[in-house]
């Protein structure tokens, strides 16, 4: 009976953390989420902080992901580097964006991925704060 169980509750597991977006996105597993952020330059396109809506504090900003976890925001000439991960799937696939003392620091979070596709990522945190952000490809 213990077996039984424990193999459910793999199987749970394991459909939901590699679950298929709803409305044909990409597969959301933590080597789908690598490629694709890799594959570009990104901006957010929305941004909200509890409630409050701070795109304009990161519309100018291009992000480019790159091998060995490093991440670098740019706007005109400045740029700012910062970390990336992704998280392994317990109990979803998670990104999470790392920036010392920088105009883009607040950005510092774990982010929940909702849904994947080749040119768009729609993340959502919470924790002290909450709230939602979109990337999209350049």
């Amino acid at each position: 009976m213990k077996q039984i169980t424990v193999l459910l509750l793999l199987a749970f597991f394991t459909f939901n953390s590699c679950k298929k977006n709803e409305d044909n996105g990409i597969q959301i597993t933590t080597e789908n989420v690598q490629t694709t952020l890799k594959a570009g330059t990104w901006r957010i396109t929305h941004y909200d902080s509890s409630g409050v809506d701070k795109l304009g504090i990161y519309s100018e900003y291009t992000f480019t992901f790159m091998d060995a976890g490093s991440v670098r925001a740019t706007r005109g000439t400045n740029f700012y580097m910062g970390d990336w991960s992704v998280t392994i799937p317990v109990p979803e696939v998670g990104l999470l964006l790392s920036f010392m003392t920088s105009p883009v620091s607040p950005l510092s979070n774990g982010y929940k991925v909702l849904n994947l596709y080749a040119d768009k990522l729609n993340l959502s945190y919470t924790g002290f704060q909450s709230g939602s952000m979109i990337l999209e490809k350049n």
